[in-house]
């Protein structure tokens, strides 16, 4: 058992079930001076019904962009042109 951060943990409440499957990433080290961080795993994904879930709002786009460039999400297989949003 360990402990992960998790990027928005008001919205995943609802996830959270005793011995669920999930997915952690490590945390990469920093590139200088001692780490901010209190917890050297985040949350990426949890099975829930069946499927995998993405847990870590930060990694949203990065998905989307690897599911429309892999031609695999009906109704999107003729795009060609993606442009990130802008923040």
């Amino acid at each position: 058992q360990v402990s992960a951060h998790c990027v928005n943990p008001g919205r995943m409440e609802g996830f959270v079930r005793h011995g669920a499957t999930v997915y952690l990433s490590v945390a990469p080290a920093p590139k200088a001076g001692p780490s901010k961080r209190k917890l050297p795993f985040t949350w990426e994904l949890i099975e829930h019904n069946g499927m995998l879930m993405g847990c870590n709002t930060h990694r949203a786009e990065i998905l989307a962009r690897r599911v429309v460039e892999a031609r695999v999400l009906p109704g999107l297989q003729d795009y060609h042109v993606m442009v990130a949003e802008w923040s």
